[in-house]
């Protein structure tokens, strides 16, 4: 997949993500303030219990959720097809590994127990749902490096530009994702502008 088919995807999947558990946040702070009503004790005398704490909702930085939707490809594409072309030729090596994902998310869950921080750990499942959309695991010996060995499969780079430009207009395994990409930020940016919310999203990540 593409630049739109990553970021789209990604972006949409977390959003609703985040809604949903938004929706059952409020129905569960809901039933506990039904629970700790006034009305429902049996006399006035007797003593209303604390109310309780606020439910916190979900709040997630859909910056990182944009930057992590293409982090290996940002790594990967650069090393394997630039800098190392000569020695590597592929653009899906270390950061496309199964390996290097659990380690994000492993820390992403370290930081989240450790020091209620949610962003390392959101981070790190968009880059997972990088390679789900790649369908890295048609990749085996890329997808479970090194359990295949600590070479990557070389790939045929010399007309790499040329084969993504066709593929997107003639294969709908590549341009009909990228066009559900492009209707999701589409609806996202027009959210956006409709609420004034372009600056808050710039500098703090929220999405209405």
């Amino acid at each position: 997949m593409l630049l739109l088919a990553h970021t789209g995807i990604t972006l949409g999947i977390f959003n609703l993500c985040c809604k949903v558990f938004s929706r059952i946040a409020s129905f569960k702070e809901k039933k506990v303030k039904e629970k700790v009503s006034p009305a429902k004790l049996p006399d006035s005398t007797t003593r209303c219990p604390d109310p309780p704490e606020k439910i916190q909702k979900l709040e997630v930085d859909f910056r990182l959720v944009i930057l992590g939707s293409m982090f290996p490809d940002m790594v990967d594409k650069p090393v394997g097809m630039f800098i190392f072309a000569n020695f590597i030729a592929n653009g899906r090596i270390y950061t496309h590994t199964l390996l290097f994902n659990l380690i994000l998310v492993t820390i992403g869950i370290y930081f989240l127990i450790k020091r209620k921080r949610l962003n390392f750990l959101i981070f790190g499942l968009s880059s997972c749902f990088h390679l789900l959309l790649d369908e890295m695991w048609l990749t085996p010996r890329t997808l479970f490096w090194p359990l295949y060995g600590w070479d990557f499969p070389r790939e045929d780079i010399s007309h790499w530009w040329e084969n993504i430009f066709q593929a997107l207009f003639s294969n709908p395994r590549v341009y009909v994702p990228e066009i559900i990409g492009i209707i999701i930020l589409l609806g996202i940016g027009i959210k956006l502008i409709k609420k004034g919310m372009v600056r808050e999203f710039l500098s703090q990540g929220k999405i209405p």
